[in-house]
């Protein structure tokens, strides 16, 4: 018996990304507003982000079986900077993972994923105005690459 896979990849720009998962693993990335008493609003089409605003990055992660050794990659815009600096461990509802933060991205390490549904989430800052593209959230079991999933791309706008 045997088994093997195909993998392609290619370069496109950020907006013209869509989600792409498989069977057993998908992701969505979603920002949303924290006001100062922690409250969270979604943000709609047109709505506007000023810079000193709050964000949330929230990344819904999908499993339809157990996983072991996954990382997340999630590609952060160029005007967000999170309110954690330092790397720690934290939890999400069923499963612990190591969240590490870099200059351009964050990643998780997630040592056993259940299976089910799965939110984690990490706060940042807007310091800067402009258009910016959101980066994506990619998934991928380090064990079976096979399992793989990315968030769609984004394009982002921000005021004073």
């Amino acid at each position: 018996p045997a088994w093997g896979s195909l993998y392609h990849q290619y370069v496109a720009p950020m907006t013209e990304v869509k989600a792409q998962g498989v069977d057993e693993l998908t992701i969505s990335k979603q920002m949303v507003r924290v006001d100062v008493e922690g409250k969270t609003y979604q943000l709609a089409e047109g709505d506007s982000i000023h810079v000193g605003d709050r964000l949330r990055t929230v990344l819904r992660v999908k499993a339809t079986k157990d996983l072991e050794y996954v990382t997340l990659v999630d590609q952060r815009p160029a005007f967000l900077e999170p309110v954690d600096q330092t790397s720690h461990y934290a939890r999400s509802n069923r499963f612990f993972y190591y969240l590490e933060t870099k200059d351009q991205v964050t990643n998780a390490f997630i040592s056993r994923l259940p299976e089910g549904n799965h939110e984690l989430s990490y706060d940042c800052f807007v310091t800067a105005p402009g258009t910016f593209t959101s980066g994506i959230a990619t998934i991928q079991s380090q064990y079976a690459p096979q399992f793989v999933a990315h968030s769609a791309g984004a394009r982002i706008s921000t005021h004073y």
